[in-house]
């Protein structure tokens, strides 16, 4: 899937379940992100994807998130990106980033049952407590923090063998 999602750009990032694109240069090049959105859900089923969630956000981290956690609302999508993210159920997006379950236990405690709740509370305490691996999530999905990813890299060559049906 990824070599042929990489028609849309080079600038592919693997997750465990899915693939990320920043197509940002690739926009105008396709006719714009309808279109582009399109054709790349074209491409995904195409490969054989049957279920397939997308989303676009300004970082990786906000895109992925969204991708797998935000129900498909057509009213939460016209929102501002803060406050989409903000919107998120607490436990979704701990299984999203791959954290620790327990933190949702903690939290749940103390009344956060969404990532905005999660934004309210004091840092410094938030960090005592453990919170660090999640509030640094937060921070990248807002765009406060760097966002690095591995990008994907092509292979240099390609081989394909085609058996014909006679000689």
């Amino acid at each position: 899937l990824a070599l042929a999602l990489a028609r849309f750009t080079p600038s592919l990032v693997l997750q465990p379940d899915g693939l990320l694109l920043e197509v940002q240069a690739s926009l105008r090049l396709f006719g714009g992100a309808r279109t582009l959105w399109r054709a790349v859900r074209d491409t995904a089923r195409a490969g054989g994807v049957q279920r397939l969630r997308m989303a676009a956000a300004p970082t990786a981290t906000a895109a992925a998130v969204l991708a797998r956690v935000e129900p498909a609302s057509p009213a939460l999508r016209r929102l501002p990106l803060a406050q989409r993210l903000d919107a998120l159920p607490l436990a979704g997006a701990l299984a999203a980033w791959g954290l620790d379950a327990r933190l949702h236990e903690l939290l749940h405690g103390v009344g956060c049952r969404t990532l905005g709740d999660v934004r309210m509370l004091p840092r410094s305490g938030a960090q005592r407590r453990g919170l660090g691996p999640l509030l640094d999530a937060i921070a990248r999905a807002h765009g406060q923090a760097p966002d690095p990813q591995p990008w994907f890299e092509l292979p240099q060559r390609f081989e394909m063998g085609l058996e014909l049906l006679h000689r």
